[in-house]
């Protein structure tokens, strides 16, 4: 349904946007800001459904070894281990990525994972240099 509002959302801006800039070339300025209400409304509108969705839909929790799908591309978190080093406690991670998109590559660009404790304590991830990012 998101991804509907999303598009919809677009071809108004898309459209009104370009009458708005169609009567400022005709150099008709009132006509213009006229037009522009209509793509700001319903900017405005999303913007709104997207803060309320945010806030009313819970956020999701996955246990370790439960797959996070997203089209053909998945991620599980398969094992997380405390470590103890000299300079403190460290959370070794291990991820699972796959592809069922026939070979073509996939990923899922913006993606962060991160550990939360009993406590709701976040654990963000300090990539090594050999990570390979989510996005590959």
């Amino acid at each position: 349904m998101f991804e509907l509002i999303f598009v919809l959302t677009c071809l108004v801006l898309v459209i009104g946007i370009a009458a708005c800039l169609l009567s400022l070339f005709r150099g008709r300025m009132d006509q213009a800001r006229r037009r522009l209400r209509l793509p700001a409304a319903v900017a405005g509108a999303y913007l709104l459904i997207l803060v309320l969705s945010s806030l009313v839909i819970p956020r999701q929790v996955f246990a370790i070894g439960e797959a996070r799908c997203l089209d053909d591309w998945c991620i599980t978190v398969t094992s997380a281990k405390w470590n103890e080093t000299g300079s403190g406690r460290r959370v070794v991670v291990g991820i699972s990525l796959s592809n069922r998109g026939r070979g073509r590559p996939m990923g899922e660009r913006g993606t962060v994972g991160y550990l939360i404790e009993a406590s709701n304590r976040r654990h963000y991830p300090v990539p090594l240099p050999t990570d390979i990012p989510y996005a590959t």
